[in-house]
C-alpha cells in the first residue's frame, strides 16, 4: 500500500489577499459551506502524548488520536458522553482504548485546551469532476467574537494527484502563505491556552563541571525537585491523577537523600530543619498514596485468589475508594 500522504500546513498572514479562497486555483473548485467547530485537546499532566508524537481531540462527538507529523488520524470513537474521557478505562473497548493504553499506562487524560475553529472546506476538482485535492481554511479563536489568533490552509493531497496538491501549494506560496509544520502549529496553539508542550519531566539533568561549586550544584538539584513538587500541587489538590503524588513523593525522597548524602554545604542546623520538615510532608502523604497503590493494584490482588473468591474483594477495594 502507498503510503500515507502527511497533510500539508500553511500559516496565512494577514497580509494575503481577502479573495484567497476564489483565486486558489484556476482548475474549478467546490466551496462547501463554512461551518464552525469547538475542539478540545487531551493530554496527561507530564505531556505523553505529545512527547510520543500523539495529540487527542474531542471534536462533533468524535474523539480521535491524531499523529502530529503528518496530522492523520490514527484511530477515533463516537464520543456521545457528558463527560469527557479521563482514564483508559473510561473510553469503551476499540482500537482508539488499546493504543491509549500503550501511550497512558495509569495516566489520566485531561482537557489542556478548548479552541474555536471557523472552517471552510475547498474541493477542487479536474475537467472529470474528480476530486484532486482537499483544502481546509480555518481561523481559530479563543472563543466567539474574539479575533483569530491563528489563520491557516492545510493541503490533504489525495493518491494520484501529488501534482496536483503541489500546484495548490505553490499558489498558496506565492500568495504570501508560510509553510509550518504541525508541531510547531500545535505547540503555539497550546501556548495561546498558557501551555508548554513537553515542559514536564522528572529526571535530573545538572550542569556539573569539575569547577563548578558544590554549592551551586546542590541549588540546582534541589530546586529542580522543588519545582516537581510544586508542578504536582495542583493535580493532588484537585486529584487529577494519582501520579501526582507519585511524582510529588519521588521529588520528596530525592531531596531528603540530597541532603543526607551531600555534606557540608548547609549547617547541621539547617540541614536538621529541611529534613524535619520533609519527613513530616512525607509522613502526611503516606496513607493516601498507599490507598492509590492499592486500588491501582486491586486487579493483581484479585488474580491473587481462586476465581470463585475473587468478588470477595469487591467490599474491601469500595471501602477504600470511599476512603480515599
Amino acid at each position: 500500500m502507498p503510503p500515507i500522504q502527511p497533510t500539508l500546513l500553511f500559516n496565512i498572514p494577514t497580509t494575503a489577499p481577502d479573495d484567497l479562497f476564489d483565486t486558489t486555483t484556476g482548475i474549478g473548485q467546490f466551496l462547501r459551506p463554512p461551518t464552525v467547530v469547538s475542539k478540545v485537546y487531551f493530554d496527561t499532566f507530564d505531556w505523553r502524548l505529545y512527547t510520543a508524537g500523539y495529540i487527542l481531540i474531542l471534536c462533533e462527538q468524535s474523539l480521535t488520536l491524531i499523529e502530529i507529523t503528518t496530522w492523520q488520524a490514527i484511530c477515533s470513537l463516537p464520543w456521545t458522553r457528558k463527560k469527557p474521557p479521563t482514564f483508559v478505562e473510561t473510553i469503551p473497548p476499540s482500537a482508539l482504548r488499546e493504543k491509549l493504553t500503550s501511550l497512558l499506562a495509569m495516566r489520566s487524560l485531561i482537557p489542556m485546551a478548548q479552541a474555536i475553529f471557523k472552517q471552510q472546506a475547498v474541493e477542487i476538482k479536474n475537467k472529470y469532476q474528480k476530486t484532486t485535492v482537499r483544502l481546509l481554511f480555518e481561523h481559530i479563536v479563543r472563543e466567539e467574537g474574539t479575533e483569530p489568533f491563528q489563520n491557516s490552509a492545510s493541503i490533504q493531497p489525495l493518491r494520484g494527484y501529488q501534482k496536483n496538491a503541489q500546484k495548490v501549494r505553490n499558489h498558496l506560496l506565492r500568495q504570501g502563505c508560510i509553510a509550518i509544520d504541525h508541531r510547531v502549529a500545535i505547540t503555539k496553539l497550546f501556548q495561546e491556552f498558557d501551555c508548554n508542550p513537553g515542559d514536564y519531566s522528572t529526571k535530573i539533568t545538572l550542569a556539573i563541571t569539575s569547577n563548578r561549586p558544590l554549592l551551586s550544584t546542590a541549588v540546582e538539584l534541589f530546586n529542580s525537585q522543588l519545582a516537581v513538587m510544586r508542578y504536582n500541587e495542583t493535580g493532588i489538590l484537585e486529584d487529577i491523577d494519582t501520579e501526582c503524588l507519585h511524582d510529588f513523593r519521588v521529588a520528596l525522597r530525592r531531596t531528603r537523600a540530597g541532603l543526607s548524602e551531600i555534606k557540608g554545604i548547609f549547617s547541621t542546623e539547617k540541614t536538621i530543619h529541611f529534613k524535619e520538615i520533609l519527613k513530616e510532608l512525607a509522613n502526611q502523604t503516606n496513607h493516601l498514596r498507599d490507598l492509590d497503590v492499592y486500588l491501582l493494584k486491586q486487579e493483581y490482588y484479585k488474580s491473587l485468589l481462586p476465581q470463585q473468591l475473587q468478588k470477595e474483594l469487591g467490599p474491601l477495594f469500595t471501602l477504600l475508594k470511599k476512603e480515599r
